[in-house]
């Protein structure tokens, strides 16, 4: 009898225990989240390895961590990352959950470079990463820049950020704090409409400058040149970096080899519809060969000639003026041929000639 008793005690007992098991825990839980920042510049850490009740969270370019699921209650939080004081804090998990920013000191000796990267026009750019000594910061959107503990001794600042020209100046850092405010250019591309054109022929005293088409020959006994002006339009002070001037074949023939186009700069005004081969205003002298041409080009083809060199070395004039587009001469009779491009006259927009502008500004 005894024997059985002790038996059904011990069922029931392992029943209440299995049952006690299975009740899910009513524990409450709760999150604690911040922002890890640099003590000394008020910026944002990331790579912060932030630790509470054995679960972790590591920091991104924002600082920001969370830790979730934290049963409510006191516990030790501590932040952690190469090259700064390890941070240790008691803190308590509340049910609405708890914020509790970090901030970190650095243990590298050395003060702090800040300042502003900007636009030469004074806009703020966002986004520009600045680099000294192996240690990086991102702008925040007013430009804002820090860079702590950085050593003493000669530096360089390096500052990129997408579609304005690098930029690398050297300082030497002292033991106090460095203000660098640094302005970057910015680059530019512009398709420029061609104001007039026209081209002229050596054997016909004609005007051409209602053609849909701008004609260019070496033969000796008809050549042809062509004029053109293009005002950029581009703020006084920028950079030009490069100049093409695009346009599509409208027809093509040589008779042998080929030829080189050389640009010179116009010296005063000319009229697009009164032009013509003895009237042609003055110019300057031919800049080197552009691009050679020679045989295989078709109806609608696109051709292109650099022009860096005549807007750079002569800008004021080919602004105002324009310049013109010679067929390098060739006296040689089986040694000609032609080059003819669609005009600003034609009809179609798409078939226009047009300057390809990049520059810096």
């Amino acid at each position: 009898m005894y024997a059985k008793v002790t038996l059904v005690s011990q069922l029931l007992i392992s029943i209440l225990i299995i049952a006690s098991c299975e009740l899910p825990s009513n524990e409450e839980t709760a999150s604690i989240s911040g922002t890890v920042k640099n003590v000394g510049t008020n910026t944002p850490i990331s790579g912060v390895i932030v630790r509470c009740d054995d679960k972790t969270s590591t920091t991104g370019q924002d600082g920001v961590y969370q830790i979730s699921n934290i049963v409510l209650g006191e516990y030790q939080l501590t932040a952690s990352k190469s090259d700064y004081e390890l941070y240790s804090n008691t803190v308590t998990i509340s049910s609405s959950g708890t914020n509790h920013n970090i901030y970190l000191t650095s243990n590298i000796s050395g003060a702090s470079v800040w300042g502003y990267i900007r636009h030469v026009t004074g806009t703020a750019i966002a986004g520009a990463v600045v680099e000294i000594a192996n240690m990086s910061d991102h702008t925040d959107a007013t430009g804002r820049y820090q860079l702590p503990s950085v050593p003493q001794g000669n530096q360089i600042i390096s500052v990129s950020a997408s579609g304005y020209e690098s930029f690398q100046q050297s300082f030497y850092m002292y033991s106090s704090d460095k203000e660098l405010n640094l302005n970057l250019r910015q680059y530019f591309s512009q398709n420029i409409s061609i104001n007039k054109d026209t081209y002229l022929v050596s054997a016909y005293d004609n005007n051409f400058g209602n053609e849909v088409y701008l004609a260019s020959s070496n033969a000796q006994n008809n050549f042809k040149a062509i004029y053109i002006l293009a005002p950029l339009g581009i703020p006084d002070n920028a950079q030009i970096t490069s100049v093409k001037f695009k346009a599509y074949i409208y027809s093509s023939w040589v008779h042998s080899g080929g030829w080189d186009f050389r640009a010179h700069p116009i010296y005063e005004n000319w009229e697009e519809h009164t032009i013509t081969w003895t009237n042609k205003p003055n110019y300057g002298p031919s800049m080197s060969a552009l691009c050679s041409y020679y045989s295989g080009l078709s109806n609608g083809d696109e051709y292109q000639l650099d022009l860096t060199t005549l807007f750079t070395q002569h800008y004021s004039l080919v602004n105002q003026y324009g310049f013109i587009l010679y067929p390098e001469f060739n006296s040689d009779a089986v040694d000609w041929g032609g080059l003819w491009f669609y005009s600003s006259d034609h009809a179609s927009t798409s078939y226009r000639p047009l300057l390809i502008v990049e520059y810096l500004y």
